[in-house]
């Protein structure tokens, strides 16, 4: 089971804290086991949301200990759930802009998100860091954008040796780059 919990209010995405929690929530700055009346095992990661400055914890119950995989993938659906926040928060801001109806106002809400956009790519960039299998990305010209360093762990180059390069030249076996190039192209076109 998992609910959002601030520690001392109630707001339109979370819910106020059990009055003995929201004390040991106040001061939490990471990922923590806390012990709850009632609660078979219960753990708090913290929701990080721009437009908030209060911080809001994703509360996970029913398991007494966790993997470092399960503590993971929680990690990685609390940023998503800051993320979905800020949307949500995005687009009451603009609602709020509308009504307003100022110039300032349409710059804080373009700076916004900036800032939610800014923070979803950090978010992702670090769960694809984290992610123990090689990940690359390329663009629709079959140029690197991206590798995490488990591809530079795995295929023993740095990201600046490919980011750029074109990907069957930097990795595909020449016997099978014309096959690679072919295969891709055909995705391209018809997304098969």
């Amino acid at each position: 089971r998992a609910v959002a919990w601030h520690p001392s209010r109630s707001g339109d995405y979370f819910e106020q804290a059990p009055q003995d929690v929201g004390g040991l929530l106040a001061g939490l700055t990471g990922v923590t086991r806390l012990e709850v009346k009632g609660a078979a095992g219960c753990w708090a990661f913290p929701i990080a949301s721009p437009f908030s400055k209060d911080q809001v914890f994703l509360i996970v119950t029913g398991s007494e200990d966790l993997s470092d995989q399960e503590t993971f993938l929680l990690s990685v659906l609390a940023q998503l759930c800051g993320t979905v926040i800020a949307s949500q928060e995005s687009i009451e801001a603009e609602r709020e802009r509308l009504r307003r109806g100022t110039a300032d106002r349409e710059r804080e809400v373009a700076e916004t998100r900036a800032s939610v956009l800014a923070v979803s790519e950090r978010r992702q960039r670090a769960a694809l860091e984290a992610a123990l299998e090689a990940v690359i990305s390329i663009d629709q010209d079959s140029r690197v954008t991206y590798v995490n360093s488990a591809f530079e762990r795995t295929f023993g180059y740095r990201a600046s040796e490919v980011v750029g390069r074109d990907l069957a030249a930097a990795i595909v076996p020449p016997f099978l780059r014309e096959a690679h190039r072919r295969g891709l192209a055909r995705h391209v076109e018809t997304g098969q």
